[in-house]
């Protein structure tokens, strides 16, 4: 018979009172940049080395000059609208909006089709931050549904 489980190790308070300064200050950049993530900051806080990668990899991704951030936001959005929401777009934004449904759909293979019209017009720069962009959403997407 399996024992159970130690509800000492299963329910610990917020780590949030308890962050060191570097991630208190992180946390709140953070937190001002993407106010509606305060659960997922929350979340991610229980494990601080998680919520120092994630935090400063996305704050740093926000920033860059490699990808425009038009092109950043409009795939983040569209792993969360409809496809069909594309209607009024130009060809870059379409293409943009098709690589972020394949991947949204776990269609890898529709994604690899799609990179020889991404590299006519994306540096292979962008198309890298692009798809890492698209990974990093619809991985923290995961991970709120994980934990909801």
């Amino acid at each position: 018979m399996a024992e159970a489980a130690d509800p000492a190790t299963r329910d610990r308070p917020s780590a949030l009172g308890r962050l060191p300064a570097d991630l208190a200050k992180l946390r709140d950049r953070y937190l001002s940049e993407f106010p509606d993530e305060a659960a997922r900051v929350d979340r991610l806080a229980q494990v601080p080395s998680a919520l120092r990668h994630i935090l400063s990899l996305r704050l740093e991704l926000d920033r860059t000059d490699v990808l425009p951030r038009h092109y950043r936001r409009l795939a983040q959005a569209a792993l969360r609208m409809a496809a069909d929401a594309q209607d009024s777009r130009d060809a870059v934004d379409r293409l943009v909006i098709a690589y972020a449904s394949a991947v949204r759909a776990g269609e890898v293979g529709a994604g690899v089709a799609l990179m020889p019209q991404l590299r006519r017009y994306f540096a292979e720069p962008q198309v890298v931050e692009l798809a890492l962009v698209l990974v990093q959403t619809q991985a923290m997407a995961l991970f709120d549904t994980l934990l909801a």
